[in-house]
């Protein structure tokens, strides 16, 4: 017996998203309003901010080549010619690496991963409450599924076993959804799709109940109405035919010649009939992919290495926003005064309440970590921060240049950005 609970039991502890849903370019303009900066502060503010956009972009950009190179032979859109095959084991390598990396990029971007006891219970949902789909996890080498931009729809229904009285239930719903998945060679995968890549997808507003929708493998499943509506025209037809060709063929006599040509007769009809009620669980069949390929369609962002270049930008955003809003929020109390850890997160949220009109959740933990490094705080004891000063912060960028982007084994964005030690 199943014991997936129903959605309205699986609340997230809270369901407020974790992003900030602003381009930068808006969110300077509203922090320099908030600020009521004006002639040569707000200069200054541009100036700088202006200069976190860059270093970002650049930071960013020398880990997109890194991956780019690694996903390349991994690309089931490539073009190009490999000149130097990789061995099995190296291929692995680099798809693990691949997933790292872009886990992390998910991450920053905050994304969620789903877990397979998640996917289970949404598909066990869907099938009660849409197409019936019969999954095979088998059919995956890798399956990684994230989700970000959590809200929640109401669907409804009018099932015969309750007298066609309506029903509803809330269903999570998905702003954006990435999946990454590799396949093995298996009697379900299509034989267009291929097993030695690694396929990106990245999907919008996708309903917890049609995540099932989304995986390669997939077959349709009939309800019983559906099944009913095949098989009793097609039994209860051919048995009305049957009846009537045997009983003219018994009134005659088995052994005369049109006796014979009756039973051949029987046998053609209810083999045509056969093959009509066949071509008709085809039609149905097909209607119901027809209605998957479609919804896919328009649904559908991205695909493969175009996927890779939507996350470098999602997840650089995020961070400018996160860096640009904290520093800004810091730089706004009197005099420079200490902000406690609690009371900037309350700050944060309160201004993307006031600005985006919903509630939402601050990483500051992450935003503060990012300013560490930067050089644009300064600890004011416990739990207590301080923002550096407009005319000071362009030289601690400048004085923390090299060291954000040399140490040692190369770029110092790559080790942040894919979390090395």
């Amino acid at each position: 017996m199943s014991t997936a609970q129903p959605p309205e039991q699986r609340k997230p502890p809270d369901e407020r998203d974790l992003y900030i849903p602003l381009r930068h370019g808006d969110l300077i303009r509203r922090l320099a309003e908030e600020l009521a900066l004006e002639g040569a502060e707000r200069e200054r503010f541009d100036s700088l901010c202006q200069k976190l956009v860059a270093l970002f972009h650049v930071e960013h950009l020398a880990a997109l080549i890194e991956v780019e190179d690694l996903y390349a032979p991994l690309d089931p859109d490539g073009e190009v010619v490999d000149l130097t095959p990789d061995a099995p084991d190296e291929v692995e390598r680099n798809v693990e690496s691949i997933l790292d990396r872009l886990t992390s990029l998910l991450h920053a971007a905050h994304y969620e991963q789903l877990s397979q006891q998640v996917l289970e219970e949404a598909i066990e949902i869907g099938g009660a409450w849409n197409v019936r789909l019969d999954v095979d996890f088998s059919v995956f080498d890798r399956l990684l599924v994230f989700a970000r931009g959590y809200r929640r729809m109401k669907l409804t229904r009018r099932p015969w076993y309750r007298f066609f009285r309506e029903e509803s239930v809330e269903i999570p719903e998905f702003q954006r959804l990435v999946m990454i998945f590799r396949l093995k060679p298996h009697k379900r995968v299509d034989p267009a799709l291929r097993t030695d890549v690694l396929y990106l997808k990245v999907f919008k507003n996708i309903p917890e109940s049609e995540l099932e929708v989304l995986l390669p493998g997939s077959r349709v499943r009939f309800s019983l109405l559906d099944q009913g509506r095949i098989l009793l025209p097609t039994l209860s037809g051919a048995a009305l035919i049957a009846y009537k060709i045997v009983k003219g063929a018994l009134a005659l006599t088995f052994l005369t010649f049109v006796a014979i040509w009756q039973w051949i007769v029987m046998i053609l009809i209810l083999g045509g009939y056969l093959i009509r009620s066949f071509i008709s669980y085809l039609g149905t069949r097909n209607k119901y992919q027809l209605g998957l390929t479609r919804n896919l369609y328009l649904k559908n962002l991205d695909n493969n290495s175009g996927v890779i270049y939507r996350i470098f930008s999602e997840a650089e955003e995020q961070e400018l926003g996160e860096t640009l809003l904290a520093y800004a929020l810091l730089l706004q109390r009197p005099g420079q005064a200490a902000t406690s850890e609690l009371e900037l997160t309350a700050l944060c949220e309160s201004f993307l309440l006031r600005v985006v009109r919903r509630e939402l959740r601050f990483d500051l933990h992450d935003a503060l970590g990012k300013l560490i490094r930067l050089g644009l705080v300064e600890s004011a004891g416990a739990d207590s921060w301080r923002a550096v000063s407009l005319e000071r912060a362009p030289a601690e960028l400048e004085r923390n240049w090299d060291r954000l982007f040399t140490r040692g084994r190369g770029l110092w964005s790559l080790d942040r950005l894919f979390k090395r030690d």
